[in-house]
């Protein structure tokens, strides 16, 4: 049996045990036990193969920030909100693939106020323009008023883990007055289905751009 194979029953179980005690900030018995196996079995850094992805009965994302690259879990699904986790108890909720807040990171992105647009709108559109208001912690800032555009740039194909996919690639450009922030994300949209496989956001004028890619896709 492959270390792989042996870590995911092990992990499969731990899961199964902390299930009963999770709420909105993550069963503390998942992640440790997340955590302990990864790095008893792979060292301080997880191997992210297909075979990995493959074998782990749920859907899972590659999270790179800061240099470091790490596999995230859905751990539950919310109000519309994906809940994932890292092995070292970072938290990020996503809804349609946009990170909407975060726990664990220097300074947190708290909550997003925005209109009701989707990447489908968007992509047919091929324009859209709004306001959202961002609201932070550590140090705690609410309501940031921000201009978005948003703008489909191409269609092109991108290669994501094992499969190759024509996207819509989307890019949106950040800009506060109020702080003079600017900045710019960019989505990978499927052209078929509109879901958000690959994306690079600024979630906070404190941190540097964080990428998130979906290798195994929510089944709800």
């Amino acid at each position: 049996m492959s270390k792989v194979s042996i870590f995911l029953k092990l992990l499969f179980l731990s899961i199964l045990l902390s299930s009963c005690s999770r709420d909105l900030f993550i069963s503390q018995s998942y992640t440790t036990a997340f955590k302990n196996l990864s790095e008893s079995f792979f060292g301080n850094e997880l191997s992210i193969t297909k075979e990995l992805v493959d074998s782990i009965p749920f859907a899972s994302s590659i999270i790179s920030f800061k240099g470091s690259q790490s596999l995230i879990i859905l751990e539950s699904i919310k109000n519309n909100t994906n809940i994932w986790v890292s092995a070292d108890r970072k938290i990020f909720y996503t809804k349609e693939g946009r990170v909407i807040s975060t726990i664990g990171l220097p300074n947190n992105l708290y909550k997003i106020q925005m209109p009701n647009i989707s990447f489908q709108d968007i992509s047919k559109k091929g324009y859209v323009e709004y306001f959202a208001y961002y609201s932070f912690r550590n140090p705690k800032f609410d309501n940031l008023k921000v201009q978005v555009n948003s703008k489909v740039i191409k269609k092109e194909r991108v290669d994501l883990l094992d499969r190759n996919i024509e996207v819509f690639f989307i890019e949106e450009s950040l800009y506060s007055e109020k702080i003079n922030w600017r900045a710019k994300n960019k989505y990978w949209v499927d052209s078929n289905t509109y879901f958000l496989w690959k994306s690079e956001q600024n979630i906070t004028p404190n941190l540097p751009p964080l990428s998130m890619e979906v290798t195994k896709r929510p089944t709800s």
